[in-house]
């Protein structure tokens, strides 16, 4: 799909298009940058390499393209790597579950607080009245009982999804632990013209969009704003730099035009962690390194949001039962516990299949340079561009301590809600919250990015993307992405 017409002839006629400010990347970071920047009267253009159907249930796969979308993954645990993205207008947004956690400010000081890892250049004060913004624009359900949270500024915007039978049956029964609402993206009550939650568990898909989605709330503004043009069905094939490294340029293929070349004041990188680092490197029109990858840092931290899952059979009977994902939470040992050697971890209560407890630990994974996105040596997609390799070559000092200390916890919660017959999915890297590979920092050379987002080797690149993490953590990262985009539109509205 292209938003208007005459930008399809425009391309057709010409080969090549105009923007003052170039968006690659369709998702909720991409096209929230586009809504504001709009607003202030900037012309933009985003380029999405999926397409604009609805998705429905992301895990069907109905959007991946094995010749544009594959990557080969070289790791010591399973990788989901097809789960890596949602390539599809919306992103992976359109097919998210909603879950909202703020970071805590330990999550952006990993090696000042932990020795491994990087600090960001950004605390979590630096980040509040934006979390704040964020989950007022998501419309957040919550309530301020997780007793490790840092401090808020402002209450959650809607109240919080009260505990099932399911829930409160472990929650009573494991009370050693503090026990936690999730904050989560989903109308506890009708909220900005959209319907409150019905539970009836297609969260993934939901049909009455409750569940904040970017078809829900952003997609309609911008289709009718003629400040921005959404151009799906289309991959930025590499970046060309102007003689003082400005990005000035961008090869494009759109299905059903061929190649074209957009031009452009600035550009904003609002791919995925994996496709953002695979772009630059690229991009070698100036540099056999790739573009913004002087420093050799492109590609490099990568992490993702490991997990390992526990159910039992339970003493007690189910009256009702809805299959969903995570419902409570404990953050009791989310922070670094220098005592064991452990990494953090969250432990959530899952309800996955009906009449079983399912409980999962879900981990911070250190960010490390010998875990990387490179080109592949060997495959190539259907425009002739080299494909991604994902290489993980470590997962984190002290591994087996830190799994050994998520079973006990997870056996512990199942046993006490009066659980048996313990049964374990095998240990996952997951694949569903890629971060890293254009790192932030404070320092030039230290990272790929400043802390405005801008990218240090090129005035007028900036990247909103998880792949500008520095370090991850056992929670969710959609909030912080969210957060750092408010501040960025905020910077450049100014600007």
């Amino acid at each position: 799909m292209i938003n208007d017409n005459s930008v399809k002839s425009e391309i057709q006629n010409s080969g090549s298009f105009h923007a003052s400010t170039l968006i690659v990347g369709g998702g909720i970071s991409g096209l929230y940058m586009a809504s504001r920047l709009a607003d202030a009267g900037i012309d933009c253009v985003i380029l999405e390499a999926g397409s604009a159907k609805p998705i429905g249930d992301w895990r069907d796969l109905s959007w991946y393209v094995e010749g544009r979308d594959r990557v080969d993954v070289d790791a010591p645990f399973p990788y989901n790597e097809k789960f890596s993205w949602v390539k599809a207008l919306g992103g992976s947004t359109e097919a998210w579950e909603g879950y909202t956690p703020r970071w805590a400010d330990y999550d952006f000081k990993t090696a000042s607080e932990f020795g491994i890892g990087f600090d960001w250049p950004l605390s979590y004060s630096d980040l509040e009245r934006y979390y704040c913004r964020a989950e007022a624009f998501l419309g957040v359900a919550g309530i301020d009982d997780n007793p490790h949270d840092e401090y808020r500024s402002k209450p959650f915007p809607l109240p919080e999804f009260e505990f099932d039978e399911y829930e409160s049956n472990i929650i009573s029964r494991a009370k050693q632990y503090n026990w936690h609402h999730v904050p989560q993206a989903r109308n506890s009550r009708a909220y900005r013209g959209r319907s409150h939650c019905n539970t009836v568990a297609t969260c993934n898909s939901c049909p009455i969009q409750a569940r904040w989605s970017p078809s829900a709330t952003l997609l309609p503004k911008l289709r009718r704003n003629k400040r921005v043009q959404i151009i799906t069905d289309s991959s930025c094939l590499e970046i060309i730099p102007d003689n003082e490294n400005r990005a000035v340029k961008a090869r494009v293929h759109s299905e059903g035009i061929g190649e074209w070349l957009a031009t452009f004041d600035n550009l904003i990188l609002a791919a995925g962690a994996v496709e953002t680092s695979r772009l630059l490197l690229n991009s070698r029109e100036r540099s056999p390194h790739g573009f913004l990858n002087d420093s050799g840092l492109v590609g490099r931290g990568y992490m993702d949001h490991p997990v390992i899952r526990v159910k039992a059979d339970p003493e007690w009977t189910f009256h009702k039962q809805v299959e969903y994902n995570i419902l409570a939470s404990t953050h009791d040992y989310r922070k670094y516990d220098s005592s064991r050697g452990s990494w953090g971890f969250v432990t959530n209560l899952n309800s996955r299949a009906k009449g079983k407890i399912w409980v999962a630990a879900h981990f911070e994974m250190p960010a490390l340079l010998t875990n990387q996105v490179v080109l592949s040596p060997e495959r190539i997609d259907k425009h002739g561009i080299p494909m991604a390799d994902i290489r993980i070559k470590e997962v984190w000092g002290n591994f087996d301590v830190t799994i050994e200390h998520a079973k006990s916890v997870l056996e512990d919660i199942a046993i006490s809600a009066g659980g048996s017959n313990l049964q374990y999915d095998p240990f996952q890297l997951w694949a569903c919250h890629p971060m890293g590979g254009c790192m932030i920092s404070a320092t030039e050379g230290e990272g790929v990015v400043n802390p405005e987002l801008r990218a240090w080797e090129s005035e007028n690149t900036y990247i909103l993307s998880n792949g500008v993490f520095c370090s991850g953590a056992a929670v969710n990262p959609t909030l912080t992405l969210l957060a750092l985009g408010m501040r960025l539109a905020e910077k450049l509205t100014k600007e």
